[in-house]
This record gives C-alpha cells, structure tokens and sequence, in this order.
C-alpha cells in the first residue's frame, strides 16, 4: 500500500482499485478514512472520464468501481463509452 501522505486521492484511489481489481465505493471510502465521501467521489469521477477505472452498475444504485483499460487511438474505454472533453 502507498504512503498517504502528499498523495492525491486520484492516486489513492487508482492504486486501492488496481490492487482490489473490483470494489465498491464504500469500500473505497472505508479503505480511506482521511478522504471524504466527496473526495472519494470526485476522484472515482475523474478516474472513469480518463478510463482508469470503469463503473459498473450491480443492481438498483450499487456499483462497483474496476480496473478499466483505455483505448486512447479510438477515444473508447473498455466499457464502451465514448470520451468525451469539457471545455
């Protein structure tokens, strides 16, 4: 596990997934108890838009947080979904 000191929750966050493989983001809230929900939250968001990690829905407002795979040459993350820019 890394240190947590000076260490962006994108980090954290990205190294407590690939570790896991899959996990909830509860149990990433519990595997960080110094960050916030919003901070956890946050940092799941930018991570899937990058497609660090994808998002899969396992029923009625579960989901679970995967290691994702981003195809950067077709703009495609591993689940599909296009990605897209803010301006």
């Amino acid at each position: 596990m890394i240190a947590t000191q000076n260490v962006s929750p994108d980090i954290r966050i990205h190294e407590i997934v690939n570790q896991m493989i899959e996990c909830s983001i509860e149990d990433l809230f519990h595997a960080c108890p110094d960050l916030s929900w919003n901070q956890i939250f946050a940092a799941v968001d930018r991570l899937s838009r990058t497609g660090s990690v994808g998002l899969q829905q396992k029923g009625r407002g579960n989901y679970v947080v995967q290691v994702g795979t981003t195809n950067h040459a077709r703009g495609t993350t591993l689940y599909g979904a296009e990605r897209t820019s803010r301006v």
